[in-house]
């Protein structure tokens, strides 16, 4: 049967389980039409496929369409094969996510072995779709634990991301979809330890970030918000505030011993628009302001 998502904002999840508790595979934006869906006995749940990915999707943000459409020859697609089946290389360059609004078709953004764990991030572009995959690997190359997400549509920036956070002695993989929110896993087997929703609070994309060495992590997107810090059990400390200088365009983060320094590339300054760099402390109140 064929059905069409219903009843939310902008998109719903797709999750791996028919649970509201099972992770999100990703989004499928509103309006969408599925074929071939299959009602879950005993549940309210659906079965569908959404750009070759299996999931199942709550049946009261879906609606059943009266009439099939017609069979056609399919458009020409790009072919994922299962995101999940993808081989990740053995060596790559670690993109440069800091670099304002710069991508390649894929890209992997984080290659480094936590806790004796080797852990690889894969962001990978469809026409259509922003994919992100992370797994764990042992020190043979096995796979331990995979974790995928995916945004409904592509844009300028980067929607998706990936870093590792936490302290030295307890490390954390930190994965961001745009769309979603933060999440926090455990490098030994990928377990959520902690998530900071986008209804928690907006961080933006093509974002900068920099972790201190107490685990806190400080992110901020390319038009705002300006920096977030968020400790590393994942409570959100605060947000500061640039308005007063109408500060966008952030493409670099940088750690300094007494705060954060942000570069900016849009602020008003005494003469107009220009650039420049801001410096938070560790409250998120400005300490310095530099135009360049």
């Amino acid at each position: 049967m064929t059905m069409k998502v219903i009843k939310c904002k902008q998109a719903v999840n797709l999750r791996r389980t028919p649970s509201t508790d099972s992770d999100s595979l990703g989004l499928v934006p509103l309006g969408t039409e599925l074929t071939g869906c299959a009602a879950v006995e005993g549940s309210d749940w659906i079965a569908v496929n959404y750009q070759g990915i299996d999931g199942f999707i709550r049946n009261d943000f879906l609606e059943l369409l009266a009439v099939e459409e017609p069979e056609v020859e399919p458009e020409e697609e790009v072919d994922l094969g299962p995101i999940a089946e993808r081989e990740l290389p053995a060596e790559a360059p670690i993109a440069d996510i800091n670099a304002a609004s710069q991508y390649t078709d894929d890209q992997i953004i984080v290659d480094e072995t936590v806790a004796g764990v080797h852990v690889m991030a894969r962001r990978i572009y469809t026409e259509a779709n922003e994919y992100l995959l992370v797994v764990g690997l042992d020190g043979n190359g096995a796979e331990l634990w995979r974790k995928q997400t995916m945004t409904p549509d592509v844009t300028e920036m980067t929607q998706t991301d990936a870093l590792i956070g936490g302290t030295a002695d307890a490390p954390s993989v930190l994965m961001y979809n745009d769309w979603l929110g933060l999440s926090a896993l455990n490098p030994a087997d990928g377990a959520i330890r902690w998530e900071v929703t986008k209804e928690d609070i907006f961080l933006g994309g093509s974002v900068s970030r920099v972790v201190g060495p107490d685990g806190t992590l400080y992110i901020g997107g390319y038009y705002g918000p300006d920096p977030v810090a968020i400790s590393a059990d994942g409570n959100v400390l605060w947000q500061a505030d640039c308005s007063a200088y109408s500060a966008q365009w952030m493409t670099t983060m940088e750690l300094l011993e007494n705060g954060i320094s942000c570069w900016y590339g849009s602020m008003k300054g005494e003469d107009g628009e220009t650039t420049g760099t801001v410096t938070y402390d560790f409250s998120g109140a400005i300490s310095e302001v530099i135009f360049d």
